[in-house]
């Protein structure tokens, strides 16, 4: 499970849904903290992002774009999807992030990859070969 604080203060969880990695079936979901009655600390929207394939980590970037690091579902390996949001759609911020979907590919071919983050330099930081003692890298992309 993937989580992130995004643009609206809201907390996107992303889903590993595990194997076989099959395309389409893994969604983000938006949990905000339940306004109306605070004996429940949190709300999760029906609405989220779908047609995702096994997230392993999200981010956000400073205007807002939401980084989803992936395995792929035909070839195994992992990618990083940009995902930017369509400020003119209307229906909310989940809508804005689906009407980006499926996304620009920013990096593909990883293997094994663990992690991604943006970093202050805005570029990204992806983690790979994180499942392989002595061999991890840590890759630096600018998007």
């Amino acid at each position: 499970m993937a989580v992130a604080i995004g643009p609206d203060g809201a907390y996107y969880v992303g889903e590993l849904t595990g194997i076989p990695v099959l395309p389409g079936t893994a969604n983000i979901y938006r949990v905000v903290p339940c306004e109306t009655d605070p004996s429940k600390p949190i709300l999760a929207e029906q609405a989220r992002l779908r047609g995702l394939s096994t997230i392993i980590d999200v981010a956000f970037d400073d205007d807002g774009n939401l980084y989803v690091l992936q395995y792929g579902y035909l070839d195994g390996l992992g990618s990083v999807v940009r995902i930017t949001p369509d400020k003119d759609q209307p229906g909310g911020i989940c809508a804005q992030y689906q009407a980006g979907l499926p996304g620009e590919t920013i990096l593909a071919g990883l293997s094994q990859p663990s992690s991604v983050v943006v970093g202050p330099d805005g570029a990204l930081y992806v983690s790979n070969h994180g499942a392989s003692a002595g061999a991890g890298e840590v890759l630096r992309v600018q998007p």
